[in-house]
């Protein structure tokens, strides 16, 4: 390998005017606008080739923990520990309604034709409720037909959008606190305490598990499903057959390892 300097600055921009904490962040579909959330009640739009501030987005009374933009980009919603989920113009900044929890709400995710909004404690058109414990991340399918909820009782269940039932249930992980499905829907990707697991979505079988030696609470798979992009890092993916998975679902092939922004 080159040599790699140990310390170097990959900041491109520094943005600023948040007076405590920022939780989240999330960019527009057309990446023309980034949104900040933090735990001064306020969430912050920027635009992220200047780092010039577009606004400041004021109304929740606690916290604002997620952000997300839906995928036609005509709407930004924010959750809150007050518990409420707002929804916003993000063209002009003016509130469009407000959503009453049940409970405060960690993340908050769109369904892929934006019909849809779910969040951490339960859909914004039923409660899918099966859980034992909190609810710490949600993802769509690409199809919008499944929903994939991670939880502290160390379970991932998969839900029928059309229905409501349960479909499918995840076993063997600790607390999983980010989750994402692959471009084709048909793996799935949750992230434990220094574990990914891939699972195949239509045989409910753990394809792979990779050890990672940082806290991982941002996944996405890439858009050929060759690597995942974390917050610490690309990881990349080699993933085994299902003949082979029979044999090797409860260990790695391959000695992957996240160590900060690195793969090892």
């Amino acid at each position: 390998m080159p040599g790699v300097q140990t310390d170097w600055a990959p900041a491109l921009q520094l943005l600023e005017g948040h007076s405590f904490w920022v939780y989240g962040v999330a960019f527009s579909p057309d990446g023309q606008l980034l949104a900040s959330t933090s735990d001064d009640r306020t969430f912050r739009l920027w635009d992220p080739l200047t780092g010039a501030s577009r606004g400041t987005l004021k109304g929740h009374s606690c916290g604002v923990t997620a952000v997300t933009f839906s995928p036609d980009g005509q709407l930004l919603a924010s959750a809150s520990d007050d518990m409420t989920v707002r929804l916003w113009d993000p063209s002009t900044g003016t509130a469009r309604g407000t959503l009453k929890c049940h409970n405060s709400s960690n993340a908050a995710v769109f369904s892929p034709d934006s019909q849809l909004l779910v969040t951490a404690e339960g859909a914004l058109r039923s409660t899918l409720d099966s859980h034992c414990d909190h609810v710490e991340a949600v993802a769509f399918s690409p199809n919008g037909q499944l929903l994939a909820s991670a939880s502290s009782d160390s379970t991932i269940r998969l839900w029928d959008l059309a229905t409501g039932a349960s479909c499918g249930i995840l076993e063997g992980h600790g607390g999983s606190h980010a989750v994402a499905f692959s471009s084709d829907g048909q793996l799935l990707a949750p992230a434990s305490y220094r574990t990914i697991r891939l699972w195949d979505i239509q045989t409910k079988e753990a394809i792979q598990v990779l050890s990672t030696k940082e806290y991982i609470s941002k996944l996405s798979f890439s858009s050929n499903g060759s690597y995942l992009e974390t917050n610490k890092g690309i990881l990349e993916l080699k993933l085994v057959t299902h003949c082979e998975s029979r044999t090797q679902s409860n260990s790695s092939p391959y000695p992957i390892h996240v160590n900060r922004n690195w793969v090892m």
